[in-house]
């Protein structure tokens, strides 16, 4: 039996549509722009912590070397996402 595909429910005219920055607006922005430099703070002072230690295993510091690795990775994509939207929204001065 070949069954279709469900479509969408169609959009509400009222409905917000996106903009020049996607569906972000600026709030988002900031908020992810946030998240962005938190994120990156607790890795670098982790990073500095992790330097100062000594005597763990070696798979020990690859394993946190992969997570701050993939984790600065989200945070600079997070934070380049976050600025292109605040100067696509920029308002005009």
């Amino acid at each position: 039996m070949d069954q279709a595909r469900p479509t969408a429910p169609a959009r509400p005219a009222d409905a917000p549509q996106p903009g020049p920055a996607g569906p972000f607006g600026r709030r988002t922005a900031w908020f992810l722009l946030g998240v962005a430099l938190w994120t990156a703070f607790v890795w670098v002072t982790f990073i500095r912590n992790l330097a100062k230690d000594e005597g763990r295993p070696t798979s020990f510091y690859v394993a946190h070397g992969v997570l701050i690795v993939v984790d600065l990775a989200i945070a600079a994509a997070l934070g380049v996402i976050a600025v292109r939207v605040l100067r696509a929204t920029r308002r005009a001065r």
